[in-house]
């Protein structure tokens, strides 16, 4: 089994990343870390979590032989106006602790405006298959959670 992790500032895709690529024997929770499910699913070749909080659950982010990691850097003036646009407010001193905690994970580093052009390259990292037409569908949607506490 492939075990892979998406991660970056909050705002980074990761819902998109979750709807992506659950797919076929590959399965991706969004947000696993939070809502305390395990990575290991019974019937799924391939399962990830793409989860914004990884940096801050230190039991899995020093599990990193464990499964691919892929992140996802965000100009962190964009993710806090992002971040106001669906009513969170003074999460300054998390995003700065978060970034830097995120410049220090191994695994596949990559600006946000490069998630399009990259996605091919990203499913061949973590190991999982890439569907040009569904990629292309998928770059024409905007996926977000309808709960922006989690």
């Amino acid at each position: 089994m492939a075990k892979f992790v998406i991660t970056g500032l909050p705002r980074s895709r990761t819902a998109w990343f979750a709807a992506y690529l659950t797919n076929g024997d590959t399965f991706c929770h969004h947000e696993a870390i939070f809502h305390g499910k395990s990575m290991d699913l019974e019937g799924y070749a391939n399962v990830g979590n793409s989860d914004s909080g990884y940096v801050l659950r230190p039991q899995w982010a020093t599990e990193q032989d464990d499964h691919r990691i892929v992140v996802i850097h965000r100009d962190i003036d964009e993710v806090r106006a992002s971040l106001a646009a669906v009513g969170v407010f003074d999460a300054w001193d998390l995003l700065l602790d978060c970034a830097s905690k995120l410049d220090d994970l191994k695994g596949m580093h990559m600006n946000f405006g490069q998630v399009d052009e990259k996605l091919e390259d990203i499913c061949n990292f973590i190991g999982v298959p890439y569907d040009h037409d569904r990629a292309e569908l998928f770059k024409t949607l905007h996926i977000e959670p309808m709960d922006f506490t989690a």
